[in-house]
């Protein structure tokens, strides 16, 4: 049981690391696709 639980452990570090860092790009996006969507608009 110790063996299959380490890689789920790691997939879900991955995945927290992962939402960080796309809610950090998020906040620099909304910026951005804000300044894009005035421009076009």
């Amino acid at each position: 049981m110790i063996e299959p639980t380490t890689p789920i452990s790691q997939t879900a570090h991955a995945k927290a690391s992962r939402e960080r860092e796309r809610e950090r790009e998020r906040e620099g996006m909304t910026t951005r696709t804000n300044e894009d969507q005035s421009r076009t608009s």
